[in-house]
């Protein structure tokens, strides 16, 4: 099986949602051209699913588990500070 490496906008939004194949593995999240793009090592025969992430502003109160966390990006020149984790269930294997 051969792999490759992908890059998924992580759009701004309330529950961020990335369509990515099974068993991705994030290696790097930041910042390009202004958007948040996280880089993942994939198989690209693998099936899609969804995973989850949060967002989180910096000095924004956490009320609940964020999940794993993967990065920190600065947007809009660093007044826009955001924290960012994996929030994926461990054992989701939900198929699209």
């Amino acid at each position: 099986m051969h792999k490759a490496i992908y890059k998924f906008p992580i759009h701004l939004a309330a529950a961020p949602a990335i369509h990515m194949h099974a068993g991705a593995e994030i290696l790097h999240v930041g910042v390009q051209n202004g958007e948040v793009c996280a880089w993942a090592l994939v198989n690209p025969k693998a099936a899609m699913g969804l995973r989850m992430f949060n967002l989180i502003g910096n000095g924004h109160p956490i009320e609940r588990d964020p999940g794993k966390y993967l990065a920190t990006v600065q947007l809009e020149k660093g007044t826009l500070v955001l924290h960012v984790f994996d929030a994926t269930p461990p054992d989701d294997d939900t198929e699209l």
